[in-house]
């Protein structure tokens, strides 16, 4: 099983790109990958793993938008391998698993050397968009409540 990390979840910048929506909808669609973080681009497997306690599932249209996001924000290289359409996260190995299974094992390889040279177009191109930082506690009103204090004013007992 893939392990999300917190830290590309909560600030990567590739994510960050990505509509709302289509950031919510990734752990489900990353996590519903196999052990080499590989996802068959196929509705109906996806809508069976991926959504399946769901009351509204999204639409095709909807799950295509997301990946277009995904592959031009640089998470994610689509492939067609054996006809069929694949996708491979750009994930760290040491998030994925360390056994892999049979199934795994049968999901295609993304071609080479297309797949070394997305990795390195989004290495050059992220050097250029800019980092996002930002002081959240400026963000938040001065007012400090706590023990012994309400709204800034200390209480007197």
């Amino acid at each position: 099983m893939l392990i999300l990390d917190p830290e590309g979840l909560f600030n990567g910048d590739r994510l960050r790109r990505c509509s709302d929506t289509a950031q919510f909808h990734w752990p489900r669609l990353f996590l519903a990958s196999d052990g080499f973080a590989r996802l068959e681009i196929n509705y109906a497997r996806i809508i069976g793993r991926a959504y399946s306690t769901f009351h509204q599932v999204p639409s095709q249209s909807d799950l295509e938008s997301y990946f277009q996001e995904y592959a031009k924000n640089f998470l994610l290289f689509i492939y067609q391998a054996n006809g069929q359409l694949w996708g491979q996260w750009d994930a760290r190995p040491d998030l994925m698993p360390r056994y892999k299974t049979a199934q795994d094992r049968r999901s295609p390889i993304p071609p080479e050397p297309d797949f070394s040279e997305w990795r390195k177009r989004y290495r050059r191109e992220s050097e250029a968009f800019p980092k996002f930082h930002r002081n959240v506690s400026e963000e938040f009103p001065r007012v400090v409540v706590g023990v012994g204090v309400v709204a800034g004013v200390e209480k007197t007992r």
